[in-house]
């Protein structure tokens, strides 16, 4: 067949084709073209990219012209002719994904808004390079890191470096290490995160859900500071709870019956992956009063119903408010103590008020009452060892009272 194509020199001075066959049109001619091609490029990675193959082309072996010293081949681009870059490339190559429906995509947006499978999958996601930033160094191995990269990457950039055009060093980092690694588009990207703008260094992963611990497992008088949370429904509160949490220096989270899920999008994104950092137990309240008896702690709960009925209803309020009043913010951080705080809404339940000593924050009779997360987290930060240096730092920065 290359013979037939090839112009015939029987004689240098009067050059002319050697007849075809059984009629060759242009048709037939730009066929067979084609099918050269195909046999000369073609190898296809996952990844979409198309790589020139290591073999003399077809053309070459039948004409003899790859013994020509005079007619060099063309360089390559494999693997095989630049062995150094070879060696720096990733074991496991990025997976390209274009298409919203793909089934990775299905199943991280599942995992997103469904606590259901989250807690069958034992996964959940992440988004966002700030809160892997943070949380990273609590987590283990990645199973999956989406980026935003480019569809069209040239071969030689890509086996030397496919995540050249990445610019984080903390995500380079991140995709480097991971297991598998996912080249998506933007408004995939948005759809992973459920947002509508993300930029060109936004990341996500797929990381294990941690697991919940057993406080009543825990060596006796290990835990000094527990932070209880009863019917808190909404996510935001719960986020910033457990954030307050981590701030705070708090041993541990007990999760009762009825709050909203640790894990879920908007709590992960409020609490900054406070869940990885501080470990945490759900029960009911038997199982609450065996750790705090095993811990030794004194269960107080922030209440309004305290400062309106002026000395709290709960076992034991009147007693603990004099002692708070009178105490140094040193006694305070040494106090073991379960904090239990109830919903925004629907405030404790008659069974915890019955159980804790009542303790609420004084305030101005123009507003009744303070957000919930913000009260506890008041209430934490008196508690903690840190108290006692902001009320210093505020005595030098302050002119005294005359």
């Amino acid at each position: 067949l290359v013979q037939t194509m090839s112009i015939h020199h029987c004689n240098p001075q009067t050059q002319t084709k050697r007849p075809h066959a059984g009629g060759f049109g242009p048709g037939r001619r730009h066929a067979v073209n084609r099918g050269r091609r195909r046999g000369r490029l073609e190898q296809i990675d996952e990844l979409g990219l198309r790589v020139r193959s290591t073999t003399t082309p077809p053309s070459r072996q039948r004409s003899g012209l790859q013994d020509r010293p005079d007619v060099p081949d063309r360089p390559s681009t494999t693997c095989a002719a630049v062995p150094s870059v070879c060696a720096a490339s990733p074991s496991k190559p990025p997976k390209l994904i274009r298409s919203q429906n793909n089934p990775k995509v299905k199943h991280c947006v599942k995992l997103l808004q469904s606590k259901k499978y989250r807690d069958e999958q034992q996964k959940v996601m992440l988004c966002g390079r700030t809160l892997l930033e943070e949380i990273g160094p609590y987590m283990p191995d990645i199973d999956s890191v989406f980026y935003i990269g480019s569809e069209h990457v040239d071969v030689l950039d890509y086996a030397n470096d496919p995540y050249l055009h990445v610019d984080s060093p903390f995500v380079r980092e991140l995709l480097s290490t991971s297991t598998t690694t996912y080249n998506v588009t933007k408004q995939i990207m948005g759809k992973l995160c459920n947002v509508t703008t993300v930029g060109d260094s936004h990341v996500a992963a797929e990381v294990d859900l941690p697991a919940f611990q057993d406080f009543r497992a825990y060596a006796p008088g290990t835990l000094t500071r527990l932070l209880v949370l009863e019917r808190c429904q909404d996510p935001g509160n719960m986020g910033t709870l457990l954030r307050s949490c981590v701030a705070f220096g708090f041993d541990g989270v007990f999760l009762l019956p009825g709050c909203a899920d640790p894990f879920n999008d908007k709590t992960v994104r409020a609490s900054r992956g406070a869940g990885w950092r501080v470990p945490m137990m759900q029960g009911g309240i038997e199982a609450w009063e065996a750790v705090v008896d095993r811990h030794g702690l004194v269960a107080v709960a922030a209440d309004v119903a305290e400062r309106e009925d002026g000395g709290g209803s709960g076992r034991g309020s009147g007693d603990v408010g004099g002692d708070l009043r009178g105490g140094e913010l040193e006694a305070l951080a040494g106090a073991r103590v379960s904090l239990v705080v109830g919903s925004e809404g629907q405030g404790l339940s008659e069974a915890m008020r019955g159980k804790c000593r009542l303790v609420s924050i004084p305030m101005s009779d123009e507003m009744e009452s303070l957000n919930v997360a913000m009260a506890a987290s008041i209430i934490m930060c008196l508690l903690s060892s840190s108290a006692g240096r902001l009320v210093a730092s505020l005595a030098r920065v302050l002119p005294a009272s005359s």
